[in-house]
């Protein structure tokens, strides 16, 4: 749970996994979590997820729909340990996250 008195990535302290405390409180800090992605009305999202697969689905996403999924396992309010963990653990998030690289402003422009 995030600790409110808290601020930037000291809220994600007490998560017990370092790693899970550390992409959440990123992502926090950055402000790139998108409130108000609706996953399960995603326009065939779990459709072609279930189909090709989100190292196949990533490269195809643009920037809101893969910062949409990574909200999804992270939490908007509210971290959930045992979702990214879950979601690191079986593959789902590092195409999202080598997938969000692809969107980082290139050097010099």
């Amino acid at each position: 749970m995030i600790d409110e008195s808290r601020t930037g990535a000291d809220q994600f302290a007490d998560i017990e996994s370092p790693l899970i405390g550390e992409a959440a409180g990123f992502f926090h800090d950055h402000n790139l979590i998108v409130a108000g992605f609706d996953w399960a009305a995603w326009e065939g999202g779990r459709d072609l997820l279930n189909l090709r697969g989100i190292r196949n689905l990533a490269p195809h996403l643009g920037s809101a729909e893969v910062l949409g999924m990574i909200t999804s396992n992270i939490g908007v309010d509210r971290t959930s340990a045992w979702a990214t963990g879950r979601a690191l653990e079986d593959g789902s998030l590092p195409p999202l996250f080598e997938r969000l690289l692809d969107f980082q402003p290139k050097a010099g422009h």
